[in-house]
Formats: C-alpha cells, structure tokens, sequence
C-alpha cells in the first residue's frame, strides 16, 4: 500500500498471490481460480478493495470466528467506509488446514457469505447487500437460499426490507403465518388500516394460535392511534412484530428504538415514515455516519426547499439566523448555492456549519458543501472565516485548499504561531492529516515548536493534548518524547489505571497479524478496539495499539482519516 492505500500492482487479484506458510517457510505461488470464490467479494484492488492477499496465514476458523465477534457498530465515517471496503473486498478465502470432505457444497461454501449479510444488514448497508448479493452465480440462488436470505436479514435494522418482501406478497399466506403478522404490522406501520384489518379477519379464521396478536392489534386498529392503547407496552406481544408496529407513531417509535436511534432512522428514511421534515433530519444523521451519500442530501434539501416554497407560495422571509429546523438548514444550502456575492456565501456556510454542531451532522454537512468552499477565495474581509474554512476543508480532504486559508496572511509562520494557539491546533491537525507538509516549507514550524506552545497554553486541556500525543505517536511522527511525561500524573489521564483490562490477548493477536501482514486479521481487531472505546475513555492504549496497526499495515490514509476526526471531535 502507499500512502492513499492503492495496493500495488504486484499484489492485486489479477496476478499470482506469492504466500510463505507458516510451517515450512516455502513459497507457494497460488493462481486466482476461475471457479466458485468462496468470499464472495466485489471490490477489485484497483477499486480500493483490501487486494486478493488480504488474509495472509490467517487460519480459517479463526477468520470465521473475528467475523462473528467484531464489534462493527461505529460512530466513525472512516470505519465504517472501512468495514464497508473490507465486507466488499476479492479475497482469496483463509486456509483451512483441517481439510474435510466437503458433502454439501452451498452449505460449506456460503458459510462466509452468510456472515457477510448479516453484519451488512446490522450497520444497515443494504446497497453493499444488493452488490454482493448480484454477485452470486445463479446455481446459488435457488428459491430456499433466497428464503434463507430473507431470514438473514430478518432483525431490527432491516425492518424496511422485511415489510417491502412482505407487502409485495412474496410468500406463501396459508403455510406461513409469521409472515401474515408481519404483513399486518407493516401495514399498520404505514397506516394503511383497511389492509391490515382485512389481513387480521382472515388471520382469525385461519389460525386460532394468533389469538393474542389479533387481541393485540384489533384495538389499535378501532382506535387508529397506538398511542390511545393503554396495554401497547405490556402486551405479551414482544419482538419484531410490535416494533414494527410501534412505528405508526413517532413518539412511540422514538421510545421503543431508544438503544437503537440509527435504526430508526434509517426505517424512517427508507419507508418515508412521518412528515418531510423528520425523514431529512434522519437522513442528515445517516450521511454523517457514512450510511448514505452527500448526493442523496443535497438532492433532498433542494426538494424539500422547492417543496415548501411551492406549497407556500411566497417564502416567509423570517429570519433564518432563528431556528434550527430541517427546513431552515435546506434554505441555507438552497441560498449557498445561489448567492453571487462570495462574503454572503461564507456567511451563509458559516450559519450553516453552526446549526450542522447543534445538531451533531458537521460531518455531513462539510462533505456536501465542500465544493462550494473552494469557490471562495481567501480575502482581509473574510479573515473571520479561516478557520471554519480550513476545518471543513480538512474534514472534506481539500487540503491545498486548506493551507491556503490557514497560511492566509501569515507572512511568519512562526510569530503566527505564538500569538494564535488556534493556529497551532489546526496546524498540527495538517501534520496528522498530510505528513507531506512538513517537506514544503522549511518555514513552517515543526511538531515540537507547536506541541510546546500547546502545552503551555490554559486553553489546552490534558485529555486532548494526551489525545494528540498519542495519535502522533500511532502515526509514527517524530517528536520530542518528554512531552509525554507531564502528562502520566495528569488526573484524567490515570482514570484507568487501577482497573484491570482484559484486553492483553487481542493486543497479541493484534501485534502478530501485523507482523505476519495478515491484513484483514489486522483490520477487524482493529476495528474490534476502536469501536469498543467509549466517550470519555482515556485508556490510550487502546488507542493507540490499533491506530498504529492500521498505519503499520499500510493504510495509512485510513488511520490519519481517523485521526483527523478523533481530534476534531466527531467521534462522541
């Protein structure tokens, strides 16, 4: 890998793979097979796919088992593109050194396919399902493994997908009942009462076992308000079926997907539940986590804003600097990208970019106006601008355009520098971002010049200097070490130093699968340790160990993405 993780030509999936085995340290030369791809990926090298090497000597059931226990739920954009990249990859399957007589071929070679899905379908990424999905040769898809494919994703998450199977009849009503229940809670989901009553009269006929969900869902029907059942919660209906149901009213849905808001959210994205103004802000939420494109945003504030203004007629012209509602945020985009004068326009981006903190979606909302930014120029009139400027900018990867902003009239770096500790913080973010600015200009103050100035600031708090510390040091910057010693006493830094971390053994394995380049081992204990920290966690190690991996490995821009949004605060 180089710096912006191309795989080089040598290694990808259209040359021979050149492996050392473990036990003999012999070269085996292993051509790509023509036939069945037990992995089942999609993603070629030259597409950004991990490269048909990718597990190295990891051993088969120790592959299966990490797919079965990493943790892949994640607040990160960059891991969650990453899980996506890994989910997706050409991959020559792991060794199976315990060889068996294979007996049924699509049980034994679906088994990771199957794993696949069902994580896909947990994060919700039901466009990589389709593409893996499409990717299965036709002697695979008969009507029982589509069956078992619709079971897969038979959870929570993919609620949208179940009830668009459902709806569209695509089972056999008089064998299976469950599937009847669902149709009936699906329909009450949209409000489409009539169908679900008549679903329920014919469900009472043909099943005397579904007496307590027809007593359970007749009422709401009577009522046509989940919200006036006063036994909605303490029915002995559990599961699937009454959170689908919940779903007729927002406020009852917001309660029972309490531990699960991303899951809702992209319910009500996908089955356009409730008014315009819900379903955008749950989009919002879902492009700032990676789940959907900023197309889909962009497209939809345009929409909405056209929408209301035709329905309205006249645009009230209140003041948008009031408020924070979807509507307010489409009319800022809708002005963004209308306004000729380039001083409105950052001011419109800077009022913007304020609501986007409010509501958490800074991430999403730089990403979609990041080619906006670039048709501002730097001027004296918008120095207030050039530090919102150049962090969006570095969020969105748009880093020449950023050292313009940050080196605008800056004659003295330096001088800069000790008066501004602002600019000392994104400077050092540029560092951890692009490690090729060091090499430009010997003018530009180095790492220990910035991080002593930092140090010695009231502004800076222990927790995110150590933060910084230790990302540069994952990052395998240079710099003076004894900065790390004033902060080992610091309170927030020992928090956890008397607690006892069972975490010594995937550090092991951690360190081994990068010193065996078992690259995809390496990305999912990685992944593992930095979806399990928690806000507030300042256990560094853990930090540390699988930042340093990925960057050792040779995804190195993932793990200075990553770093650049932990030190940003994006990551809650």
């Amino acid at each position: 890998f180089d710096e912006n993780n191309n795989i080089d030509n040598s290694l990808s999936e259209e040359t021979p793979s050149i492996e050392y085995t473990e036990d003999d340290n012999n070269i085996v030369i292993d051509d790509i097979p023509n036939d069945f791809n037990e992995w089942y990926g999609v993603l070629s090298s030259d597409e950004g796919g991990l490269g048909w090497s990718m597990w190295g000597s990891t051993p088969y059931d120790y592959s299966l088992n990490l797919l079965r226990t990493t943790y892949f739920d994640t607040n990160s954009i960059t891991l969650f593109n990453l899980t996506k990249k890994f989910l997706l990859s050409r991959a020559k399957k792991p060794t199976n050194k315990n060889i068996i007589q294979k007996t049924n071929l699509e049980e034994d070679q679906l088994v990771f396919f199957r794993e696949k899905i069902k994580i896909m379908s947990n994060l919700g990424a039901t466009d990589e399902i389709s593409k893996l999905t499409e990717a299965l040769p036709l002697e695979f898809k008969s009507k029982d493994f589509m069956e078992t494919l619709i079971s897969l994703r038979d959870n929570e998450t993919d609620i949208s997908f179940l009830c668009n199977n459902v709806l569209n009849k695509n089972f056999d009503p008089v064998i299976d009942i469950e599937k009847r229940k669902k149709l009936i809670a699906c329909n009450i989901a949209l409000k489409k009462f009539d169908e679900a009553s008549l679903a329920i009269d014919l469900l009472e006929n043909d099943s005397q076992k579904s007496i307590d969900y027809i007593e359970f869902t007749r009422p709401l029907l009577d009522s046509n308000n989940i919200k006036s059942n006063n036994d909605f919660n303490n029915s002995k209906i559990e599961g699937l079926n009454k959170k689908i149901i919940s779903l007729a009213d927002y406020q009852v849905a917001q309660k029972v997907f309490s531990e699960n808001e991303k899951t809702l959210d992209k319910i009500i994205f996908d089955m356009k539940l409730y008014d315009k103004s819900v379903q955008i802000e749950a989009l919002e939420r879902l492009v700032n986590i990676g789940v959907y494109s900023t197309t889909s945003l962009k497209n939809e504030y345009m929409s909405y804003y056209n929408y209301i203004i035709d329905t309205n007629g006249i645009e009230n012209q209140e003041d948008i600097a009031q408020g924070n509602s979807a509507f307010i945020r489409a009319k800022l985009f809708f002005l963004i990208n209308n306004t000729s004068s380039e001083i409105e326009r950052a001011k419109y981006l800077n009022l913007l970019w304020a609501k986007a903190d409010d509501k958490e979606i800074q991430m999403a909302i730089f990403n979609i106006t990041s080619e906006v930014i670039l048709t501002i120029i730097p001027k004296q009139e918008l120095s207030w601008f050039i530090y919102p400027a150049t962090k969006a900018l570095i969020i969105s990867n748009e880093l020449t355009a950023a050292k313009k902003w940050l080196f605008y009239m800056s004659d003295d770096l330096y001088n800069r520098a000790a008066l501004d500790i602002n600019f000392c913080k994104f400077l050092i973010i540029l560092y951890i971002k692009d490690p090729s600015l060091m090499d430009l200009n010997e003018k530009i103050p180095e790492t220990d010049y910035l991080l002593n100035r930092l140090s010695n600031s009231p502004e800076t708090n222990d927790s995110d200097m150590f933060k910084i510390l230790v990302t540069l040091r994952s990052l395998e910057h240079k710099f003076n070490k004894s900065f790390f010693e004033k902060y080992y006493g610091s309170e927030n830094i020992k928090e956890l130093s008397n607690k006892k971390v069972q975490l010594n053994n995937l550090y092991f394995n951690l360190e081994q699968a990068v010193n065996y380049s078992n690259l995809a081992e390496t990305v999912l204990l990685s992944l593992n340790l930095l979806n399990s920290r928690v806000e507030g966690n300042n256990d560094y190690y853990s930090l540390y160990k699988p930042l340093n991996a990925l960057y050792k490995i040779g995804l190195k821009k993932i793990a200075r993405d990553y770093a650049t949004e932990l030190n940003l605060d994006f990551l809650n």
